[in-house]
């Protein structure tokens, strides 16, 4: 969802309100401290998203889901 995010993000089309909920997703999901910027996060997951989503692989459902 990640690259979904940031892609809505960085569209112009996109309502400012929107774009702010997409940056608390984006934040929500990943507990990564970025700038509310759509090029800060895509620099941000070229570098880490494999990674990210190798951690997510790797914990248990309740993890993912954030109900711990």
């Amino acid at each position: 969802m990640v690259p979904q995010l940031i892609a809505l993000a960085a569209d112009p089309q996109t309502a400012a309100q929107t774009r702010s909920w997409t940056f608390l997703a984006l934040h929500e999901i990943t507990d990564a401290t970025v700038p509310s910027d759509a090029p800060d996060w895509q620099k941000w997951y070229d570098q880490h998203g494999a990674e990210k989503m190798a951690e997510f692989e790797h914990a248990d459902w309740w993890q993912v889901r954030g109900d711990q």
